[in-house]
């Protein structure tokens, strides 16, 4: 716990440096969506309909901002300022290949939060930087993450922050309540709660992961994958 509240610490502390780019990688995809919802939710019927279809592309998308996020937060963890644009024109460089891998270790991780969250958080908490820096391929992604994971539990500190999520989703849910706006109101509110807090989160776990490698594996990450890092940034 002493360690994980050390990283919260310091992720603080790097998160108020470099938070701009953080937002506007995740908000790329989520601040447009959260716009249509907001204009459209309170329309009978169309409201419904467009919510749907803005949930359906964003799911569709989702496995590439996850590219984009993860290359942000490894970045940033390592003492660079990956620019959003920079982080987002890696994810697309190979479009199809980074879709496919990243699909296929988030559908591995939702399957494992529903069995009781824990197996979720032993096959997802290092996927990203094992696809991203280690080039872990499909379930070999969710497969080295669940190595590191079980070889130190300490992650399991995350957990306290699951509080801070279920009051999260407690506001957002009592603004829905409200008639004919709550849903648009709520759909804004999330979204909002997810841009501002989604790229600290993403910060914490490169944190905890580079941590994590040299601890076990008696070498630091920052500088073994310094070389791929940085072209993220120089687009080498």
């Amino acid at each position: 716990v002493d360690q994980f509240m050390h990283h919260v610490r310091v992720g603080l502390e790097r998160y108020k440096k470099h938070y701009l780019n953080g937002i506007l990688t995740i908000g790329l995809i989520a601040i447009p969506a959260a716009l249509v919802n907001a204009a459209l939710g309170w329309i009978p019927v169309v409201g419904f309909v467009v919510a749907i279809l803005v949930g359906l592309a964003q799911l569709v998308i989702g496995p590439i901002a996850a590219g984009a996020m993860g290359r942000w937060a490894l970045a940033t963890a390592a003492g660079q300022d990956l620019h959003w644009k920079k982080a987002w024109k890696n994810a697309l460089k190979d479009p199809v290949q980074e879709w496919l891998n990243m699909f296929v270790a988030q559908l591995i991780t939702v399957i494992g939060v529903f069995l009781l969250i824990v197996p979720g958080l032993i096959v997802g908490m290092f996927a990203l930087p094992a696809y991203l820096l280690e080039d872990k391929k499909f379930v070999s992604i969710n497969g080295r993450s669940a190595e590191l994971v079980m070889k130190d539990p300490g992650f399991l500190a995350i957990l306290s922050l699951l509080p801070l999520a279920f009051v999260g989703g407690i506001v957002v849910f009592i603004f829905a309540l409200i008639p004919v706006v709550g849903a648009p109101m709520s759909a804004f509110l999330s979204v909002a709660i997810n841009v501002i807090a989604a790229p600290f989160l993403y910060l914490l776990w490169a944190q905890i992961y580079y941590a994590t490698i040299r601890r076990l594996e008696g070498h630091d990450p920052v500088a073994t994958y310094a070389a791929k890092i940085q072209s993220w940034s120089t687009g080498a």
